[in-house]
């Protein structure tokens, strides 16, 4: 991963750099599409609405509060949660 966005997206294009103007658009359109796709896998695993880093942390937080019995997504575009 290179700090500079020009260098980090020339790796990731190197491929389709000397293909012509509408094959490279076409290309970095396929190569977007597919990394949507994984993200878009990934993201259903999600059993509670956030990843498990941060499910493990609502549990640990959980023990220490008595009145909290469960904690779950209420709103999936807006990101609440109802405890």
């Amino acid at each position: 991963m290179n700090k500079n966005p020009v260098e980090s997206w020339n790796n990731w294009m190197r491929k389709l750099q000397r293909m012509s103007i509408p094959w490279l658009v076409l290309g970095h359109l396929q190569k977007v599409g597919m990394k949507w796709d994984n993200r878009k896998a990934e993201l259903q695993k999600w059993g509670n609405g956030v990843g498990n880093r941060i499910e493990k942390k609502l549990k640990k937080e959980l023990v220490y509060a008595e009145s909290v019995i469960d904690v779950q997504l209420y709103g999936g575009v807006s990101g609440e949660y109802s405890v």
